[in-house]
């Protein structure tokens, strides 16, 4: 091996780091949550007008929503189930014709 090489592959050794002193990460999330007062009720009553907001503004989106008519949506179901029917014929063709080659290839 050539010095250059060994040169380069001492750089990309990092050196190992030590633990880190104090709780661990179970004990860390539990303190922190205990501190920042995850439970208090200051933070439940945001957290619901958060929602109560969120649904509102759904609300008003739903109402903008232009919904097709019975028509188009009787229309539009006749053309997935013929497309769906179509679809059925191909592939039940393509099973028969697949399964007379395999029977003359290996019978």
């Amino acid at each position: 091996m050539s010095t250059t090489l060994v040169a380069e592959e001492q750089k990309d050794v990092q050196p190992k780091q030590d633990k880190p002193s104090g709780p661990g990460l179970v004990e860390r999330v539990r303190l922190g949550s205990l501190t920042r007062g995850a439970f208090s009720p200051a933070r439940w009553r945001e957290s619901a007008q958060q929602s109560l907001h969120y649904f509102r503004e759904v609300w008003q989106e739903m109402k903008s929503v232009t919904w097709p008519g019975r028509k188009e949506v009787t229309l539009s179901t006749g053309v997935v189930l013929l497309t769906c029917v179509g679809m059925m014929a191909v592939l039940w063709i393509l099973d028969i014709l697949f399964a007379f080659l395999m029977g003359r290839v290996l019978g």
